[in-house]
């Protein structure tokens, strides 16, 4: 259960760093440049979330 929390936590703390940044780099398929969207990250299991590499807002 404890777990269970922690990792939903982890990850949406990760859609919200991901979410409105360009793609560096990522697993296979993802197009280096394009737009990070909730809708991308549908098309892929949290896990691989963590592979998306962005690039840094801009301030």
């Amino acid at each position: 259960m404890r777990r269970r929390i922690l990792e939903r936590w982890f990850y949406d703390r990760l859609k919200n760093l991901l979410v409105n940044n360009t793609i560096v780099s990522g697993p296979k398929g993802v197009k280096e440049g394009g737009r990070i969207t909730e809708s991308l990250l549908t098309e892929y299991t949290p896990g691989q979330w963590q592979q998306i590499r962005r690039q840094e807002r801009q301030a």
